[in-house]
Parts: C-alpha cells; sequence; structure tokens
C-alpha cells in the first residue's frame, strides 16, 4: 500500500483527533469554571471521538484511500460552511449594535456538527454509490446471463425445427422410394422382368443419398467451437477439386483469412459450386471473392435464380432437378449460421446467381 494511500484511510480519524486536541485546547485556555466549561464542550468532544471512531471504522471495513479523502473533503466543508454561518450571525448582529464577545465553544459547538454531519453524509452518499455500482454489475450480468439464455433457447429452437424437418424427411421423402421399391419388388415376382429389379437399385440408391444428406445436415448443423485458420483461396480450390464442374472455371478475385471450420467450410464452398455447376444454366466461370463490408460471395454467370425463389432456395427438399434432394443449399445454410454467420442469395454482375456471406462480428474476415 503506497504512502499516500495510507494518508487517505487515516484522514478522517487524523481531523477527529485534531478537533478533539482543538476542544481540549480551548477547555484548558478557557477562564472560569472548569464544571461549566467542560459541559459546553462537551459536544463538540463527543463529536470528535465520533469522527475518531467513523475514521477507525471505515479503515477497518477496508474503504480505498479516496473515498475516505472524499470524506474527509465534506468533513473539512462541513466545517468551513458553520464557521462561515457563525461568522455572518456575528455580522449581522453587529449591524444593530456593538459587535458581541466571542466565545470559542459556540463555534466549536457548530464546527463539531458541521463537520460530523458532513462526514456521516458523504459516507452515506458513498455507500449509496457503491451499492448502485454494484447492483449495476449485477445488472449487467443479469442481462448477460439473458442473452446466453436466449442463445441457447435459440438454439434449442432450432434443433427442435430440424428434428421435424428430419421426421419430415423419414415420413416423406424416405417413404416414397420405398413405396416404389416395394411396388417394383411385388411386379419383380409377378412377372419376372428384371427392369424391376433395376428400378428397385434406383430406389434404394436414392434412400442412401437421401440418408447420407439427412446425417450431413444434422452433423454440419451443430454449433461450431473449434475454429482455425483458413484462406478463401485455399479452401476455395480444394472445393473446387472435389466437384465435377466439366468447362467451366474458377476465379478466385481476392483472398483472405478467417476463423472457421476448415472441413465445414470446404463442404460449403463444394455445394455452391455443385449447385452453380449443376442447376445454374449455362455456367462459364465462377468467381469467389471478399465483400467490401465483410464477408465473402460466391457468385456465377449462369441463369440465376428468379426474384421470387431466392427465400426459398434454403428450404429443405426444394430443388429445380427433378432428381436432386434440395438438400444442398440446406447444409450450406446449416454450416453458416453454425459459424454465427449469415447467408444471402441475390443477383451477379452478370445476371447469374450470387451468394454473400456476412457476420456482424467486426473484423472477422481478415484480408
Amino acid at each position: 500500500m503506497s504512502s499516500r494511500e495510507t494518508v487517505l484511510q487515516w484522514s478522517v480519524t487524523a481531523l477527529g483527533c485534531l478537533l478533539l486536541v482543538v476542544v481540549v485546547a480551548d477547555l484548558l485556555t478557557a477562564s472560569g469554571s472548569m464544571a461549566v466549561n467542560g459541559v459546553e464542550r462537551a459536544l463538540p468532544a463527543l463529536l470528535a471521538l465520533v469522527l475518531v471512531g467513523f475514521g477507525v471504522f471505515l479503515r477497518r471495513r477496508g474503504v480505498a484511500g479516496r473515498d475516505v479523502g472524499i470524506v474527509s473533503l465534506g468533513l473539512v466543508g462541513g466545517a468551513a460552511l458553520f464557521v462561515l454561518i457563525d461568522f455572518w450571525l456575528v455580522f449581522v448582529i453587529s449591524l444593530g449594535g456593538p459587535i458581541p464577545k466571542m466565545n470559542g465553544y459556540p463555534t466549536l459547538n457548530l464546527v463539531a456538527i458541521g463537520a460530523t454531519g458532513n462526514a456521516v453524509l458523504t459516507g452515506l452518499y458513498l455507500r449509496l454509490r457503491r451499492q448502485n455500482e454494484k447492483l449495476k454489475r449485477l445488472t449487467a450480468r443479469l442481462e448477460e446471463r439473458n442473452q446466453r439464455l436466449d442463445r441457447q433457447t435459440a438454439k434449442l429452437e432450432s434443433q427442435n425445427e430440424r428434428l421435424n424437418q428430419f421426421a419430415g424427411i423419414v415420413s416423406h421423402d424416405l417413404r416414397n422410394p420405398l413405396n416404389v421399391a416395394a411396388g417394383h419388388l411385388g411386379l419383380a415376382r409377378e412377372t419376372g422382368d428384371e427392369e424391376h429389379f433395376e428400378a428397385v437399385e434406383r430406389a434404394h440408391d436414392r434412400m442412401d443419398t437421401l440418408v447420407t444428406e439427412t446425417l450431413s445436415l444434422a452433423r454440419h448443423g451443430k454449433t461450431v467451437e473449434q475454429t482455425d485458420t483458413v484462406g478463401l483461396q485455399s479452401v476455395a480450390e480444394s472445393a473446387w477439386g472435389t466437384v465435377p464442374t466439366g468447362e467451366t472455371t474458377l476465379s478466385v478475385v481476392t483472398n483472405g483469412h478467417f476463423e472457421a471450420d476448415a472441413n465445414r467450410l470446404q463442404r460449403t464452398f463444394e455445394n455452391l459450386f455443385r449447385n452453380a455447376v449443376e442447376h445454374g444454366g449455362a455456367v462459364g466461370t465462377v468467381r469467389v471473392g471478399l465483400l467490401d463490408a465483410g464477408g465473402f460471395y460466391v457468385e456465377d454467370d449462369g441463369d440465376g435464380i428468379p426474384t421470387g425463389d431466392r427465400e426459398a432456395v434454403f428450404e429443405f427438399g426444394r430443388s429445380s432437378a427433378s432428381d436432386g434432394t434440395g438438400y444442398g443449399l440446406a447444409v450450406v445454410e446449416a454450416i453458416v449460421e453454425a459459424h454465427g454467420w449469415s447467408i444471402d442469395v441475390t443477383e451477379s454482375t452478370d445476371g447469374g446467381a450470387r451468394f454473400e456471406v456476412t457476420t456482424d462480428e467486426a473484423g472477422a474476415f481478415g484480408v
């Protein structure tokens, strides 16, 4: 503890002792009966002892030196105020006649009352201020917990929604190929035609694809907890190498680095590239780059997505191809949201489809 802090913490006690010394000195130098003089100075002596005790109390409670210093200032200010009041009364009385004879004990009483009262009031003010600050901290923690609870609630609601969607997949999407397989299997038993077995095989392949995509959606939709620094160009080129793209070319316009789950991010690009090549029409080039406002984009020069269909492209089971599962872009959205980002679809500069991934977190996508 610094010497300055020590001085401040003992300042109220020191001022109380000083007032007591002044009272005792005035008592010893006063003329007249010692008993009468003692009674006249009993109150300031008692208040001086109160100040000494109050200072010790503040010290033992561990009140910061700065706050004790403020109490000391209040003590001195109260004493000075009552001294001014005393002199003002003497001045007013003197206007009507001779200046009255000044005795020490009235002034000491006023000084002691003013000093003690203002010191106690200042101490109460500081206590209320500390309690208010403590209440603010508690309120901030409660708000933080409420926000965390809201996030957990939203996460649970999202999981419940996903479970409902999975239930729909099992009850509808998987039931269709099962019915097809059962129908052709019955026909195969009746006719022995091998074409029915080929239809059963296609139905099984369709179910296998649906199961794979459903499991992928469940896995990739989990909140990202561990991330690595990934490069936009590196992950985009790795994803491009896994997708049958034919004559379509990839152009990485701008590169950047950001924190993400590398495997899930690559899956995002794979699905976006596959969507462009398989559903974008005559796509010649797919471009990838950073957004000026933060984030990245994937766009093509194909046919684009009609304005009225853009909000529905991320829905489960929605596909423009008869043999598509409609889970590709749903998986993309699940991965993006698992990172705490958001994704929107708009029109590219060439009239094709443009997917923009953004976040509210400042500096999340660096150059």
